[in-house]
């Protein structure tokens, strides 16, 4: 297990993921599960994800690793929200082993004690939908001395209200520009569609607003209400996920390109897990997609 105090090369990692967010010929590429278990094989993908930063100039790639994630069970179903629950010791364990094989790493933060618990060992986090309403961790997000020193996504929630979580992002990093803390690092909003956007028409309508309130220093979620919002069936699918990065696409193409993506992304399958989570597509598209966004953030630039 690495040391409990933040390293050096985990500061490094944060102000480039800083750096590739703020940058509008940068991204910032996060891929990995929907939920995360214990397994040399995620492990592995850790490693393929990271190697994005040597193959693509300009991406900074970050393992998304989820060891907390809310879940609404089903009828006479224990409650379950990721490896966070179940086996404490080994989602503490499955970060610091990716941290140690240089694995940029991010988590979603739902509670106090998972700043104290991961802090030191991620290079980005972020707020859920389901979560970012909770003023107590908005005002952590505000104000704890840690979680100010993480980069730090906040999440539009379900109902998709944009304008109000560019509001809140814009407060915390006032807060944050005030405080005397140091390297403290900024927070960006995450677009992930919503109930105002149930078609890949309103989505995109969504999408163009969120790029003008922020300027284009986003991140876009092709999961949850974007996946919904390009499904056949409105459904969280495969099909949904990669027709709404197809759709981030054409739209860079258009000189309308994110700052950053999230992708569900793994090879590696659990029975009893992946029935808990939602689908995640093959990684080597999530790999596919990378490349073939930053081949049109490039030739927009030209």
């Amino acid at each position: 297990m690495v040391n409990t105090d933040t390293n050096i090369e985990i500061v490094a990692e944060r102000e480039k993921v800083s750096a590739a967010l703020m940058d509008n010929s940068q991204l910032l590429a996060i891929l990995g599960p929907c939920a995360v278990h214990r397994s040399l094989l995620i492990r592995e993908e850790g490693q393929q994800i990271n190697s994005l930063a040597d193959e693509l100039a300009g991406v900074t790639a970050v393992h998304r690793i989820p060891v907390w994630k809310p879940r609404t069970p089903r009828p006479d179903e224990e409650p379950w929200a990721g490896l966070e629950t179940t086996e404490p010791d080994d989602a503490i364990d499955q970060i610091s082993d990716e941290v140690s094989d240089g694995t940029n790493v991010a988590i979603e933060i739902s509670k106090p004690e998972h700043i104290e618990k991961y802090h030191q060992l991620l290079s980005f986090g972020w707020i859920g939908s389901r979560n970012s309403s909770d003023t107590d961790l908005l005002e952590l997000a505000s104000s704890n001395d840690d979680l100010m020193r993480l980069p730090t996504g906040v999440k539009n929630e379900l109902h998709g209200d944009l304008a109000a979580t560019v509001n809140k992002v814009n407060s915390i990093n006032l807060r944050r520009r005030l405080s005397v803390v140091n390297e403290v690092q900024p927070a960006f909003a995450i677009y992930r569609g919503g109930s105002e956007a149930l078609t890949p028409e309103r989505w995109e309508s969504e999408y163009r607003l969120m790029h003008s309130l922020t300027g284009g220093r986003f991140i876009i979620d092709v999961a949850h209400g974007s996946e919904i919002a390009h499904d056949d069936d409105s459904k969280k699918s495969v099909t949904g996920q990669l027709r709404a990065a197809e759709h981030v696409i054409k739209l860079a193409e258009l000189g309308l390109a994110p700052a950053g993506i999230m992708i569900e992304a793994s090879d590696f399958v659990v029975p009893d897990i992946d029935r808990r989570t939602d689908p995640n597509m093959p990684l080597e598209s999530a790999l596919e997609i990378v490349r073939n966004l930053s081949k049109a953030m490039i030739r927009n630039e030209s």
